[in-house]
């Protein structure tokens, strides 16, 4: 099983030997809707079975062609190796925007513009409205037909019927290629520093048209991916939220092949995926878990029995490189390694403002280029702590609320080192921006991309309250807190 385990990690490990490191890549998910002409309040989206936003998109040059009404990423592309650039959806209703690796911030963050204004362009002309929340706050008439058939579907069986929450959240996802060496400091201190990345990005409060008591709901639903029955439950400890820290890649090897293996794909003879729940998953009836089994297991048998939910029909397969990729990338925390040699940031609630996605790249750009100490500063914190104060964070931001008429300063969300100094969420975004900083300047940045982050840490208020302020002002009406909330997750041009 050792030769097996250490084959698996040179295949892993392969892309992270690529040149160069430190270029940035993102995926950026955003969405186009249209107002209730009587309320303005956002509703289903235009997205779905629409040719003409898709004939608009079609106009970019450098842009691989959507195809029909479901649009999905063109096999044999790396986007994050090969330069290639994308408009992606696999979900009928998300526009994704997979961005080529850039060596600069300015061009990292032309790539994400490029794209938005088209899409923001093609939104114009049906009327509607190109926005880029954590979480789409409209209640979607036909919940069924936004997730895709297959994989959703089997996610959705495996865990629990909202699964669609994952299918109308979005996130500002920042790709850090980095070396084989850097892997493991840089995965540690993106997990850590997620907590600073909710209080900072922070704009899905809102579902279904009401307050639902978090800053991040987006935050939230990731935390639903907890299997229903006991055993895998298990199994799945550590699959979402922060986990770490890894000493090497033997570490985070072991936690990955120990994992349950959920599902993978093939293709089929015209090219398409055909998706495939291991060994029944799909079969799971009223919480009855048959036939489990790890990553581990897997590759130590050499086969597996996969279900195809779409069929019913059974196939045995034996192990290939899309199948580590799909465990890989069915490991859902704050931050993770890929199959292009990448350490992705999930975390935050995306953001219709350049400036905020300016100092989301910037910010990870800077911790690559002052890594040792980054890694040093995540390591002050237990990965315990850093989940507990994920949770307070994803509620209530900065600081608790205060009771209406109350005079007091709301007290601070505070989270505490392994020595057990207590500091505030506050202070704890103070030190990841110093941190950033000096490694840009490490490197000859002089332009201030962190400044967003500062002011919104400084003020101790981000989007979301912003969102809640207006949401729960008995002066407004309906329209007017509609209105104000799409002008704050409006994408910006």
């Amino acid at each position: 099983m050792e030769s097996k385990l250490n084959a698996l990690k040179e295949r892993i490990q392969a892309p992270y030997e690529r040149k160069p490191n430190g270029t940035i890549g993102s995926e950026d998910e955003s969405f186009v809707i249209r107002k209730d002409p009587r309320t303005s309040a956002p509703i289903a989206p235009r997205l779905r079975h629409n040719n003409r936003l898709w004939l608009e998109l079609r106009r970019a040059s450098g842009f691989v062609p959507v195809q029909g009404d479901k649009w999905h990423i063109m096999e044999g592309k790396d986007a994050f190796v090969e330069g290639v650039s994308e408009i992606v959806t696999d979900m009928g209703h998300q526009v994704e925007k997979v961005n080529k690796r850039a060596y600069t911030i300015e061009e990292a963050v032309a790539n994400v513009v490029s794209g938005r204004r088209l899409v923001s362009e093609a939104a114009g002309i049906m009327g509607s409205v190109h926005v880029a929340p954590g979480l789409l706050p409209f209640n979607a008439p036909d919940r069924n037909a936004m997730v895709d058939k297959s994989r959703y579907t089997m996610l959705a069986e495996l865990y629990n019927n909202d699964i669609y929450l994952m299918c109308i959240n979005g996130s500002f996802q920042v790709h850090v290629k980095v070396g084989r060496d850097e892997a493991m400091d840089l995965l540690n201190a993106s997990q850590a520093s997620s907590v600073a990345e909710y209080a900072w990005f922070a704009n899905s409060p809102i579902l279904d048209g009401k307050d639902t008591g978090y800053h991040s709901h987006r935050g939230m639903t990731w935390l639903k991916l907890i299997a229903r029955d006991e055993y895998r439950r298990e199994l799945d400890r550590g699959r979402v939220g922060i986990t770490g820290p890894y000493e090497n890649w033997d570490s985070w090897l072991e936690e990955l092949v120990d994992r349950s293996f959920l599902f993978t794909k093939r293709l089929n003879d015209d090219g398409s995926d055909r998706y495939l729940s291991i060994a029944g998953l799909s079969g799971l009836r009223n919480g009855n878990a048959y036939g489990v089994i790890t990553f581990r297991d897997y590759i130590d048998k050499g086969s597996a029995v996969a279900y195809n939910p779409l069929t019913g029909k059974k196939e045995r397969i034996t192990l290939e490189d899309v199948d580590i990729a799909m465990h890989m990338h069915t490991w859902w925390t704050e931050a993770r390694l890929t199959t292009h040699g990448t350490v992705e940031d999930r975390a935050p609630d995306n953001s219709g403002k350049t400036g905020h996605i300016a100092a989301m790249i910037a910010f990870k750009k800077g911790l690559y280029h002052n890594l040792k100490e980054a890694a040093a500063y995540a390591d002050e914190f237990a990965v315990e702590e850093l989940n507990r104060s994920r949770l307070r964070v994803v509620r209530y931001g900065f600081a608790y609320p205060t009771s209406p008429g109350e005079k007091e300063e709301p007290r601070d969300v505070m989270i505490s080192k392994r020595n057990g100094e207590e500091i505030t969420i506050q202070q704890f975004c103070e030190r990841w921006i110093e941190i950033a900083n000096k490694g840009l300047k490490s490197i000859g940045e002089t332009k201030s991309w962190l400044d967003p982050i500062s002011q919104i840490t400084a003020d101790r208020r981000n989007d979301a309250d912003r969102i809640i302020e207006a949401w729960n002002n008995p002066r407004l009406s309906e329209r007017e807190r509609n209105e104000a909330l799409l002008e704050i997750i409006r994408v910006d041009q």
